[in-house]
Parts: C-alpha cells; sequence; structure tokens
C-alpha cells in the first residue's frame, strides 16, 4: 500500500484530491494525511508514516520548494511529487533541484495521478504529460538563436542518450523504454549511467533538472 499525504492551502483542491484517491482502491494507494502548509507537513511527517507526499508550490507560512528541501533533509525515503497550477519552466527546474520527484499539473487526470504517485513511490521521476510537451517543444523567446559554446552539452551526448533523456523527461519507466526501444533493461539502465556521469548528474531528477536548463529537451 502506498500512503500519501496531500500539502495544499485550498480546501476544494484537498476534497478533490481526496475524492480521486477514494475512487482508486485497485492502485493500492492510501490517504494518510492532509494539511494546508509546509510547517504543517514538517509535523505530520513526524506523526505519520508516508510514502509519497502530494505538494503544492504555493502555499502559506513554508512554500512548496521550501518544504520539500526540509523534508529531503529530515526524511530523505519519502518521495514529493509537486501539484501545482505553475507550468513555467523555471518552476519544474526548481522544484528537482530542490529534490522533488516528480512535477504535474492541477489539470491532470486521474489515471494519469495514480500512475504518477506509483512510479515516484517505486523511485524514478514522473514529469506530466502536459508539462513534458512543454519542456519537449521549448524554444527561445521571439525564435531567436541561443549563442552556443564550442562544445555543447548536446554535442557530448550520443543520439541514442538524447533519445532516452527525452523518454525519462516523459515519465517512461525503464521497463517502458526498454519496450519502446526495442532493447533490453540493462541497455537502458547503462545509457541512463553514462547519462548521469556525462552531465555530472546525482540521480534522475537533477538529470532532468540539467537538461531543462541546458534546452536538451526538445
Amino acid at each position: 500500500m502506498i500512503r500519501v499525504a496531500v500539502a495544499d492551502d485550498h480546501p476544494l483542491v484537498r476534497e478533490g484530491l481526496r475524492t480521486m484517491l477514494n475512487h482508486s482502491p485497485e492502485a493500492g494507494i492510501s490517504l494518510v494525511g492532509e494539511v494546508e502548509s509546509g510547517t504543517d507537513l514538517v509535523q505530520l511527517l513526524s506523526e505519520v508514516e508516508v510514502d509519497v507526499v502530494l505538494m503544492d508550490i504555493s502555499m502559506p507560512d513554508m512554500d512548496g520548494l521550501q518544504a520539500t528541501r526540509q523534508l529531503k533533509q529530515q526524511h530523505p525515503l519519502v518521495k514529493v511529487l509537486i501539484l501545482s497550477m505553475l507550468e513555467d519552466e523555471r518552476f519544474v527546474v526548481e522544484a528537482i533541484q530542490a529534490g522533488a520527484n516528480g512535477y504535474l499539473t492541477k489539470t491532470v487526470s486521474r489515471k494519469e495521478l495514480v500512475r504518477a504517485i506509483q512510479i515516484t513511490a517505486g523511485g524514478e521521476v514522473y514529469i506530466g504529460t502536459h508539462i513534458s510537451l512543454k519542456l519537449l517543444g521549448k524554444l527561445p523567446l521571439g525564435g531567436s538563436k541561443m549563442p552556443m559554446p564550442e562544445e555543447t552539452p548536446e554535442s557530448n551526448l550520443t543520439k541514442r542518450e538524447l533519445e532516452i533523456l527525452s523518454l525519462i523527461a516523459q515519465g517512461l519507466t525503464t521497463t517502458q523504454m526498454a519496450e519502446k526501444l526495442f532493447t533490453s533493461k540493462r541497455t537502458i539502465e547503462s545509457h541512463r549511467q553514462h547519462l548521469l556521469e556525462k552531465t555530472d548528474s546525482k540521480n534522475t531528477a537533477s538529470l532532468i533538472a540539467y537538461a531543462a536548463t541546458h534546452h536538451l529537451l526538445k
């Protein structure tokens, strides 16, 4: 059973999430707590065992990014799935850099929400479909070309590594990537490790942050 807590200052949002999760018994998800601020979340985690936190960014007292940083220091095994109305790329990058394991917008469907919870609970990163499409289609403002150094981050990655990087950003699991690319899970993990080493990233979350800030998601 995946134990989930919700941190959001809007009662209607909490009620909606409660309804969605309670109507998904087959997913093996149990809602174990609801709070309206980051400070209350820190207190809740000292009292209740939680696997995944659905975290809003805009909250009073302590916002979601601050709460994520503190949570990761005190409870490193708890996964954080950001659920926000904010769609700007910089918030996605900041959330991942803060330690979040995923990012969804509040327009997400029940099916995708459940899938995201399951994937992040399993230790993988999940970026929502809506956000992924936006990141993958991101272009410099006004269509202007960005100045590039002699050796770009992209030039150091192989075509297959860039392909796998894109799939990681879309939230695909290792198994799904192996099936899509008609290869083995071991091969996918090997490419993932090479990506981490080449980008000097500590984990998949920081890898996605690197890819977004260097405009490799296209």
